[in-house]
């Protein structure tokens, strides 16, 4: 028997059953498609209830919040307590009225939106929750409107005073449905707990405020969800998915009609049938054009041999059709190419060995100028300090010239001091001895300190510095994130000349927090600027190394970023064109805020004397009674005239100011006070519930000490006031 028939045998033994098991393979998809359709309907209604309980869940929870407010127990204050209405009516469009009621038939006060017929309060409801929620049914109120209640009592001291309750109409329902769409022609309903329609997508006007059809509440009737077959109110057949809600037990139902999802069934059989067919005529022609290549093959066998062992056909275009052949082939490739990745390798590593010997040459250079410019640098302090040493040492010498040479001993000490820091510094970095000390900081504060001190040691007098300081809470060791500043700004100090511009940036975006350090000074050559964290590397410096330093500051802030997790880029226009650092760092999570906050214990403060200015009476005495409690003395005024005048009779060592007084503000009372007091002066802490960057810097302009943001944190308190406390008595 010639190939050819034997491969049609083989043909036909392997499609006969491929075919039968396809057809019985088609009939259990369709069953497992059907199956898969009812249960992704089942879980996208279950997400469309549960975002439903959710904005139920919400809408109890703003109630029970407005029902404990304190404007309900006088009856004088309830004005203040219903204007509130037309602001949650506004945050909440799916609501058509607001309203308080006696728990009857009676309204209190109520807001509803104008294009409504009046709405009654909700009556007696049911409540099976548990925590005093009713969801009401659906109330029909005219007009064609329909109603539902969600509203919560009003209880003191286990006594009901009345019911807080909003009312949405089919048309809230409605927007909240379309706003979840199941898939494009599914009709989503929403059933009250008798089965009334509050909204349906399809045909609302006709069918809200009506029963659903008797089938299909029957088949939901006492379960929570599930997936059916069943006839829609237009009498299309539908694949029907429900769930109940668990605030308010209303049923949540969706149907697809059901010749869309079996359509989707038919063209899946239908193309798995077609492929079976196609796949046998595949597999006819296949054997056919399989059979030619075999012969073909074994005819031509000798000849592809000896083109393989000939040297000049070693590489033939033509792919061999028997695999035996083309496998030696193949292997005569791959040995070719191997050869040729080892020539290539060993090119590579002569390359890598050259290039690592300049790298060598030029880490040993760099080396040498290193020490060069150690031996200049330790020079000349302590060349200063000699000539200042033998002043000393002459007896007639003057007062003044004793002075001067004992202010030239102690800079030079701790010039000397710094140099021998950042040796160490990196040394500690490299031997992975620094350990960091973390917890929740501020970058954009970090920066005012750092600029703070820059500007009273003078070593910024000669640029200009501009900043642009937003709030970038990270998780970081703030000893060594002043560290990083003070580096990043004492280079660009370095390398710009007077009159020049430096400019520092922070900024929170996405996860990091970002600190940006720039200037118009020497800039980076393109040569140096891929090694300008390494140790040794430094700019072109003059002869007379007016700019000083040893070149480490940026290794040492290259390897602190890094233990933070961060990362730092230089940017560089080329020589004369300026720099800028770029320092990102990762952000501070709620859990570190967390984490910080628990592990930070609040100080043990000594008594001491305070005045509290607080026009809110309950504020003034609970802030009174929570320093007493404490040990502190504590005076109390409500107005900011009395504040003055208290702080410069009794000069306490705290004042806490309200910057939001009667007659004259916080910020006035700073003032005055700052102009009128004399020593021990009194520090002077803002409390407020406003805490923007503009109010901090207005507190601070206006002479505050410090800021506090209500409600008022004693722990914080202590804090600040022990710090500020220690730092007087060292100083």
């Amino acid at each position: 028997m010639k190939i050819r028939s034997q491969l049609t045998l083989l043909v036909v033994a392997v499609v006969v059953p491929v075919a039968l098991l396809a057809a019985a393979t088609t009939a259990r998809l369709w069953q497992l498609q059907r199956e898969a359709y009812e249960q992704r309907y089942v879980e996208r209604v279950s997400a469309l209830r549960l975002a439903l309980d959710t904005r139920l869940e919400a809408t109890t929870r703003v109630l029970r919040g407005l029902s404990g407010s304190g404007d309900l127990d006088r009856l004088e204050l309830l004005p203040r307590f219903v204007e509130r209405f037309d602001r949650l009516l506004e945050t909440n469009p799916e609501w058509a009225v607001v309203g308080l009621s006696d728990g009857s038939q009676r309204v209190i006060a109520a807001k509803a939106r104008p294009d409504l017929p009046p709405i009654p309060p909700p009556g007696p409801g049911r409540n099976d929750r548990g925590d005093g929620a009713v969801f009401s049914d659906q109330h029909a109120v005219g007009g064609g409107t329909y109603v539902t209640y969600i509203s919560v009592p009003i209880e003191r001291d286990a006594v009901s005073h009345g019911t807080l309750y909003v009312g949405i109409t089919q048309q809230g329902w409605l927007d909240f449905l379309r706003a979840y769409p199941v898939s494009e022609k599914a009709t989503l309903t929403l059933n009250d707990r008798n089965g009334l329609v509050l909204a349906r997508t399809l045909n609302n006007e006709r069918w809200v405020g009506k029963p659903s059809g008797a089938a299909f509440w029957d088949r939901v009737r006492g379960k929570d969800e599930g997936s059916f077959l069943s006839q829609g109110l237009e009498g299309q057949g539908f694949y029907s998915a429900f769930s109940r809600s668990r605030q308010a037990g209303w049923v949540l139902g969706t149907g697809v009609p059901q010749e869309e999802v079996e359509a989707s069934l038919r063209d899946s059989t239908v193309a798995m049938v077609g492929g079976v067919i196609a796949t046998a005529l595949a597999v006819a022609l296949f054997a056919i054009w399989i059979g030619s290549r075999i012969i073909d093959a074994i005819t031509s066998l000798a000849l592809t041999a000896r083109r393989v062992a000939s040297p000049e056909a070693a590489a033939p275009d033509e792919v061999l059709p028997i695999e035996e052949v083309e496998t030696v082939r193949l292997t005569l490739h791959q040995a070719s190419a191997m050869l040729a990745a080892r020539d290539a390798e060993r090119a590579s590593a002569y390359a890598r060995e050259a290039e690592a010997r300049a790298e060598a040459e030029r880490s040993n250079a760099a080396k040498d100028e290193f020490l060069a410019m150690l031996g200049h640098e330790l020079r000349n302090p302590l060349s200063a300090m000699k000539s200042a040493s033998a002043l000393l040492a002459t007896p007639s010498v003057r007062p003044a010239v004793h002075e001067r040479s004992r202010a030239v001993i102690e800079r030079q000490v701790g010039r000397l001091t710094d140099l021998v820091d950042d040796m160490l510094d990196v040394a500690r970095l490299n031997s992975g001895k620094i350990v960091l000390e973390r917890r929740i900081v501020d970058m954009a504060d970090v920066v005012r300190h750092v600029l703070g001190a820059f500007h009273d040691t003078g070593r910024s007098m000669h640029v200009r510095v501009s900043t642009s300081l937003e709030p970038a809470w990270v998780f970081a060791d703030e000893t060594r994130l002043e560290q990083i500043v003070s580096n990043l700004l004492d280079n660009a100090c370095k390398y710009t000349p007077t009159d020049g511009n430096v400019r520092i940036d922070t900024d929170a975006g996405g996860d990091g927090a970002t600190l940006t350090v720039s200037d118009d000074g020497s800039g980076i050559a393109p040569e140096l600027l891929p090694r300008i964290f390494d140790v040794f590397a430094q700019g072109e410096r003059t002869l007379e190394r007016a700019q000083g330093g040893l070149g480490l500051g940026l290794t040492v802030v290259r390897r602190l970023v890094a233990l933070h997790g961060g990362t730092i880029v230089a940017e560089s226009a080329g020589t004369g064109r300026g720099s800028t650092f770029r320092v990102r760092l990762p952000a501070a999570t709620a859990m570190q805020r967390d984490a910080s906050s628990s592990l930070a214990a609040a100080p043990d403060l000594p008594p001491i004397r305070i005045v509290v200015v607080e026009d809110n009476a309950d504020n003034r005495e609970l802030m009174g009674v929570l320093l007493g409690l404490n040990g502190h003395t504590v005076t109390a005024v409500g107005d900011g005239e009395a504040g003055v005048a208290a702080i410069l009779a009794e000069h306490p060592e705290v004042a806490l100011v309200d910057l939001g007084l009667p007659g004259i503000d916080g910020f006035e009372v700073a003032r005055r006070v700052r102009a009128m007091a004399a020593e021990p002066r009194t520090m002077l802490f803002a409390v407020t519930g406003y805490g923007t960057p503009e109010d901090r810097q207005r507190a601070l302009a206006a002479g505050f000490d410090a800021f506090l943001v209500k409600p008022f944190d004693v722990d914080a308190f202590d804090r600040i006031v022990t710090a500020a406390l220690a730092q007087r008595g060292a100083a």
